[in-house]
This record gives structure tokens, C-alpha cells and sequence, in this order.
């Protein structure tokens, strides 16, 4: 049986009642995609009744997948697919040529100039958020501090950890003193969690590539405002003192900026701290990585459809299919298959 919030032992019909107006509500009022309660956020409440074994486990996932709950969710995906043409959503991402192409923008539009001698931190602290929502494929809410009723907590410098050659974790005042040669960082916040247990993405050092390598990257900034500003283990991670956290407004600005400076003036307003996760995920499709790795590092379900939008195939990728479909031009490919749909046919 299931307890209400008063106690009491619910039954199934209950628990689809229960369902069914949090999905009522946060479709019908939030406004929030029918795709995404089905598919993230009921699984991730079923995943996390599953961990702390739950003897309602099984009573919500009949519930869930119930006839009066997979005909009311049709009903708001019929009414959200007429109300949200994909066609006019376009999705940009924002990988990390752009974030590069960010610190000379900062640098040309002087956005922090008024700031002196804290111009260079100020620049480096937006390169650094826009490396760790790309590398790690965060959303906003993973990572960069929010505010209202229910925000979650801001990512920690704590939950940032360092491992040596031999896989040993560096503590936190020895980090850049003792050679990373990895870090993990725990998001402790994730709506799409499938597991429950929180996402730990892990990257490894590239020397030949340091100033586009995750560990360096953030093994120097950790460093440098530990040393410089005394910023300790419980400041969120792009925390400053004197300037407190990172402004989303601020990292807005600078990625439409970019994009202005690419010569996407029309497209700026369509960038937002969101395109660092889209960015990732079109990265990695883009170097051919299977679904199954860009799912794991960005906390997506394997048949996640939101994923198959991010990843689009990059112009290197089109490339190597344009040359496979003409090299079996020359080849008996589909001649084959005719073959053998005969040979079976024939043995019936």
C-alpha cells in the first residue's frame, strides 16, 4: 500500500487519481510537455520508489501505466502537439568552438572591463560554466544557482572531485598542487535521474588539447579562486566573493553575443543556458558516439525522443554516409536481401 501525506493507506484507483491530477495539474496549468511527465518525470518517481524499496513500488508503476493515465496524457500530447509546432522551435546548440570564441567576444564587447583587475576572473568564470554544462551536459538546474520555492541546491565545489594517476581523490586544498588526471562531478540535482542514485559523469585529462581539456580547465579555476579569492568546499562552483553567484542573465548575454558574432544575429535570442546541454550531446554525436554513451552522460532514457532531436548529424558525419550509400552503389546490398527473402519463401 501507499501512505498519503496524511498517513493513510492509498489503493490503486487512489494512486491513479493521484496521478492523474499531477499530471492534470502540470500540463494543464505549467504548461509542461505531456513527453516529458511520461517520460521522465514518472519514471524518475518510480525509480526512486524502486531504490528506497518502497511497498508502493509496484502499485505505482500499474498506476502509471494504466489505461486512465495513458488516455489522459494522450489527450494533453494531442493538445500540445497542436499548440507546439516542432518546426518552430528551433533548437541551437552551443559546443565548445563556441565557448572558445566566447572569451574573445567578453574580451572585444569589454563586458567586464569596469571591473579592472577582476576582468579576467569575471571572463574565466562564464568559460568555465559554459565548459562544465557542455563537457558534462548539465542543465541549468544542475549546476548554476537558481531561485524560487523548490529550486534545487547550486552544484558545490565539493561535488567536483579531482583523481590522481593511480585513482586516488585529491582533497580540496591540494588540488593543482597534486597533477589531476580525472575529475567526477556528483550532480546532486537531476529531474530525468532514471536510477535515482544522481549522475556521475567523469572526464579524463587531455594533454594535447589543455585548453580545451575538462580537467584543466577546472582544475584551474578551483585552484586559482581557492588561492586567490578563498573561496572554501561549500561555495557553489562559480561562486566569487564580492560578486556572489554566477547571474544567468550575465551567461545569456555572452552566448548570444557569440552567436551575433558568428553572424546569427537572428538566431540570438534562441540561445540559452540550455544550448550547453544541446551543444554536448550534437559533440558527441557529431565524433559518432552511440546513443546508448550521449544518454549516459547527459541522464536521458536510452528511447529518449528529446536526445534524438540534440543529435544531429554534423557535416563530417554526412560525409561518411554520403560516401558508404555510393560506395555499395558497386555492391549487390539490396540484391542480397531479395535473395534471401526468396530462399524463405520458397522453404514455406
Amino acid at each position: 500500500m501507499c501512505l498519503s501525506p496524511q498517513g493513510q493507506s492509498l489503493n490503486l484507483e487512489e494512486i491513479e487519481d493521484m496521478i492523474t491530477g499531477y499530471v492534470c495539474v502540470n500540463c494543464g496549468i505549467r504548461q509542461l510537455s505531456p513527453y516529458t511527465i511520461a517520460s521522465t518525470y514518472l519514471p524518475g518517481v518510480a525509480a526512486r520508489l524502486d531504490m528506497e524499496r518502497s511497498p508502493s513500488k509496484h502499485l505505482f508503476r500499474h498506476a502509471m501505466n494504466g489505461k486512465e493515465v495513458k488516455m489522459i496524457l494522450a489527450g494533453f500530447k494531442r493538445a500540445y502537439d497542436k499548440n507546439s509546432s516542432k518546426a518552430n522551435k528551433l533548437r541551437l546548440p552551443f559546443g565548445f568552438d563556441l565557448a572558445i570564441k566566447s572569451k574573445q567576444v567578453m574580451k572585444a564587447t569589454k563586458i567586464f572591463a569596469k571591473y579592472g583587475k577582476d576582468e579576467d576572473i569575471l571572463i574565466e568564470r562564464i568559460f568555465v560554466c559554459e565548459t562544465v554544462g557542455i563537457n558534462f551536459l548539465l542543465r541549468k538546474s544542475e549546476h548554476i544557482s537558481t531561485k524560487g520555492k523548490g529550486a534545487a541546491p547550486p552544484l558545490k565545489r565539493k561535488h567536483i572531485v579531482f583523481f590522481d594517476i593511480n585513482n586516488r581523490p585529491i582533497p580540496y586544498h591540494l588540488v593543482g598542487k597534486i597533477k589531476a588526471e580525472h575529475v567526477v562531478i556528483n550532480a546532486t540535482f537531476a529531474k530525468a535521474d532514471q536510477s535515482g542514485y544522481g549522475r556521475r559523469t567523469r572526464h579524463t585529462r587531455q594533454s594535447e588539447h589543455p585548453n580545451a581539456c575538462a580537467v584543466t580547465i577546472l582544475e584551474k579555476w578551483v585552484m586559482t579562486t581557492r588561492d586567490k579569492y578563498g573561496c572554501v568546499e561549500e561555495d557553489p562552483i562559480y561562486y566569487l566573493p564580492s560578486y556572489g553567484p554566477l547571474k544567468v542573465e550575465d551567461l545569456h548575454i555572452v552566448m548570444q553575443s557569440t552567436i551575433k558574432a558568428c553572424g546569427g544575429d537572428k538566431f540570438g535570442k534562441q540561445i540559452t543556458s540550455h544550448s550547453l546541454r544541446y551543444g554536448g550531446a550534437t559533440m558527441l554525436a557529431a565524433a559518432g558516439l552511440p546513443h546508448y554513451i550521449i544518454a549516459m552522460y547527459g541522464g536521458w532514457s536510452e528511447d529518449s525522443k528529446t536526445l534524438k532531436l540534440y543529435t544531429k548529424p554534423s557535416e563530417g558525419m554526412v560525409a561518411i554516409v554520403s560516401k558508404h550509400m555510393a560506395s555499395m552503389g558497386s555492391r549487390d546490398s539490396s540484391t542480397f536481401f531479395i535473395n534471401d527473402a526468396y530462399v524463405i519463401s520458397q522453404g514455406r
